[in-house]
């Protein structure tokens, strides 16, 4: 099937994006990912259009008109984007998504329109579309915490609780033992000097 949409876009009917293997990326949740899009080189750059698979409002990011338009982007992806260059003479336009969470998996497509300029002076418009698959899945901790500590960092894994325990149970032992040995003292010198022998004899 590929092979014959990749002879459709030989014959110029379809996209080139759609015989090439998406991009894949990987990132952990709370970082910051770059999402490269291919435009031509040397070009003006007039719109950038993101969407992702399975998303409503698709617009995941919308630039024209030499702005943002922010009324049809997605509500998920509001303040998180930022278009870092515009003026491209490398043919890439990065699209940079924040604080990336589990929900931002999925399948995206980047499209961008560009002006170049003809040998007749005239400009003449071109698009450039470029899938990339991100996926956002947690780091071998599970958690920013470290997966066993507590919010205050203190470890809580079986081996250090088994000491603590233990070492608490020795204080209170030798407290007991303590208070033990001190009241057999008090009993002994109670025997050896009986109340009687300290008190006069009665004339």
């Amino acid at each position: 099937m590929k092979n014959f949409v990749c002879l459709w876009f030989v014959l110029g009917f379809v996209d080139q994006s759609l015989c090439e293997d998406p991009v894949t990326i990987t990132a952990e949740p709370g970082q910051n990912v770059t999402l490269t899009c291919r435009s031509h080189r040397n070009s003006i750059v007039t719109a950038v259009r993101l969407t992702r698979d399975n998303l409503d409002p698709q617009y995941v990011f919308l630039y024209r008109d030499e702005q943002i338009d922010k009324e049809l982007q997605n509500p998920q992806y509001l303040g998180r984007t930022e278009l870092q260059s515009v003026p491209t003479s490398d043919g890439n336009v990065n699209l940079t998504i924040k604080n990336v969470t589990e929900k931002d998996s999925g399948k995206y497509e980047c499209r961008v329109k560009t002006e170049i300029k003809s040998n007749t002076r005239r400009k003449r418009s071109d698009f450039e579309n470029t899938i990339i698959q991100l996926h956002v899945a947690a780091g071998p901790q599970g958690n920013q915490n470290g997966g066993n500590q507590d919010g205050l960092g203190v470890s809580r894994s079986p081996v250090v609780l088994m000491v603590a325990l233990a070492a608490v149970v020795s204080v209170i032992v030798a407290m007991v033992i303590k208070t033990v040995i001190r009241r057999k003292k008090i009993k002994t010198l109670s025997a050896s000097f009986p109340e009687d022998a300290e008190k006069p004899p009665l004339i």
